[in-house]
C-alpha cells in the first residue's frame, strides 16, 4: 500500500511539474495614416484612413471619437461625420 502512494505521489508530482505552454502576448497593429476632407457644407466631414496591419493576423477595427465615441468596432476605412456645427474647430 505504502509503495502504491508513493507511485501516486510521484506520478501526481510529475504532471504538477510539467511545463506550461509559452503564451505570446498580442502585439498592436501598424500605424495608419487618417485624412479629413471638408465638404461645401461647412458641417460634413469625411474621414478616410490607410488599412492597419496587424502583425498576428487578427482582425483590426478602428472607432471614431469626437468628444464622444461615434462609432466603434468597424472595420471599414471610411466615416462621415454629418453632426458638426458651424462653429466646430479642431483642437
Amino acid at each position: 500500500m505504502k509503495k502504491l502512494l508513493l507511485l501516486f505521489a510521484g506520478i501526481t508530482l510529475f504532471y504538477a511539474c510539467k511545463s506550461k505552454e509559452t503564451v505570446t502576448p498580442n502585439r498592436p497593429p501598424s500605424a495608419f495614416m487618417v485624412t479629413q476632407t471638408l465638404k461645401s457644407d461647412g458641417k460634413t466631414i469625411v474621414l478616410n484612413w490607410t488599412k492597419a496591419k496587424d502583425p498576428d493576423g487578427d482582425a483590426v477595427t478602428y472607432a471614431v471619437v469626437l468628444k464622444d465615441t461615434l462609432v466603434k468596432n468597424i472595420s471599414d476605412t471610411t466615416y462621415t461625420i454629418t453632426t458638426l456645427d458651424f462653429n466646430y474647430s479642431q483642437a
